[in-house]
């Protein structure tokens, strides 16, 4: 299977391989230039055949030398322009993906406003039931029933430690959960049975029920 080449770090590595060619060819004209400077006197001053020779020589390779450097130059600003274009897509290709990432959670985030909306409301509704139901089963004085208080109480402090750690909560959370609200009405709804039984058989055995704390 063919192996993913990144085109930047390609087009980096042609750039610093340039670079390294560049500065080869610039060690290579200092050595040139001090070897001219050492010959010099012996083949003007002197008339030194060989250095005379080798003078000619050094002139034809620092030519050869320069000529590289010019190239390597133009070599390394292609380089350079292809190492900003494969920048550039790769950046498009990331602001490409970052788009799809974000689409593909559109659904899943107007299902969560919708479940949001519709659990708050379905709450809601519990809640207003809750005291709607208390009140009759108070009004009918059978048997021992909290006041609404004493349910909202409770509910304001399971509501607070549930919405602290989720920031939609700005006072400290008290001890509470939801499960105990049901727990709650269950020992009160025990209670209230045995009341209605107590109503009708006078005999039945009574059924204590701990107070909450407010």
């Amino acid at each position: 299977m063919k192996s993913h080449v990144d085109p930047v770090a390609a087009a980096e590595a042609v750039l610093e391989q340039l670079a390294a060619k560049r500065d080869a060819a610039l060690d290579r004209q200092e050595a040139l230039e001090s070897e001219m400077r050492a010959k010099g006197f012996a083949a003007h001053a002197e008339n030194d055949g060989p250095s005379q020779k080798r003078l000619r020589e050094i002139g034809q390779e620092l030519g050869l030398v320069n000529s590289e450097l010019i190239g390597l130059d133009a070599a390394a600003d292609t380089a350079r322009a292809r190492l900003a274009g494969a920048r550039r897509e790769a950046e498009r290709q990331a602001k490409i993906e970052r788009v799809a990432e974000v689409r593909a959670l559109i659904k899943p985030l107007r299902e969560a406003a919708a479940a949001t909306a519709s659990h708050l409301n379905q709450f809601l509704g519990a809640y207003d039931q809750l005291h709607q139901m208390s009140d009759v089963v108070r009004q009918t004085g059978l048997g021992r029933w909290p006041r609404g208080e004493s349910f909202n109480v409770l509910i304001r402090d399971s509501l607070q430690a549930a919405l602290r750690p989720r920031h939609l909560a700005s006072e400290p959370a008290r001890a509470g959960s939801p499960r105990q609200i049901q727990q709650v009405v269950e020992r009160y709804i025990d209670e209230l049975q045995a009341s209605l039984q107590r109503a009708i058989d006078p005999n039945a055995d009574p059924v204590e029920v701990e107070e909450e704390a407010a």
